[in-house]
């Protein structure tokens, strides 16, 4: 009887101690809580293209990814409501960047054309979508030599500097975004270019960005974003090779001819 107390006495004494030092560990040693990619900041704007006389009501904002992964297929819905709330339109747009990478921050552009029938909305609300991914962004491209200034007479802020390849292929469709911020951080516009040339391995690409149609006062933030359309193959990688085989080839044909009577 006294054997059976002790040994009743002992497991609880075991599932005391157990559950102290769980309910300890828990408290040491919190669960991780991943804080999801977010839209920080957005704002919109009536723009008409001076091209087509075209009006759209243009919603712009920032993505940050505040994952360790990166993240793709990163998608902005934006639902358009009139001043008694009824649904006017629903319209998606892609980010700037296919892929994300931690802690970076990454413009997007929502357009709503104005028919003429169609009144301007009176709010709007995004929602955001991604997936997060394995793929890694290939790296080589950075700005070097980077000026800005406000052009006195219109007002528009003015980017200049040039892309440099550091990387081992060559890049094309190169395209460079500038997202302009107020003193509190928001988002007041968004302009890109592009290089029309394609910049190979240890070349350079001068570019200009102008906030055309938006006059950016001098104290505004800025950032720049390389947004790269293709990577290919350096030309003298493609050499070496064609010239391994041809060397190969010569070989062959000289064996053959020396040793099988070709």
């Amino acid at each position: 009887m006294n054997r059976k107390i002790t040994v009743a006495a002992a497991i609880a004494v075991i599932t005391i101690v157990a559950g102290i030092g769980t309910y300890y560990l828990m408290l040491s040693s919190p669960p991780t809580i991943e804080t999801p990619p977010t839209i920080v900041s957005h704002t919109h704007l009536i723009e008409t293209d001076q091209n087509t006389s075209i009006t759209f009501y243009k919603v712009i904002g920032v993505v940050r990814n505040n994952l360790e992964t990166n993240i793709e297929s990163v998608n902005v819905t934006a639902a358009f409501f009139d001043a008694e709330s009824n649904l006017i339109a629903i319209r998606n747009a892609s980010t700037a960047s296919e892929i994300i990478e931690p802690n970076q921050k990454v413009p997007f552009e929502v357009y709503l054309l104005l028919e003429p029938a169609k009144e301007v909305p009176d709010r709007y609300e995004l929602t955001l979508s991604y997936v997060k991914t394995s793929k890694e962004t290939t790296a080589g491209l950075e700005i070097v030599n980077r000026n800005w200034h406000v052009d006195e007479t219109t007002g528009y802020h003015i980017v200049t500097g040039e892309i440099q390849n550091t990387g081992q292929q060559k890049a094309s469709g190169v395209k460079i975004l500038c997202t302009y911020y107020d003193s509190e951080g928001n988002v007041k516009a968004v302009s890109h270019t592009y290089i029309s040339s394609t910049i190979y391995g240890g070349g350079k690409a001068a570019f200009e960005i102008s906030s055309e149609p938006h006059k950016i006062s001098s104290d505004s933030d800025f950032e720049l974003l390389i947004v790269v359309g293709r990577y290919d193959q350096l030309p003298i990688v493609n050499y070496v090779l064609f010239a391994i085989l041809a060397v190969g080839f010569l070989s062959f044909v000289v064996y053959m001819k020396k040793y099988r009577g070709w």
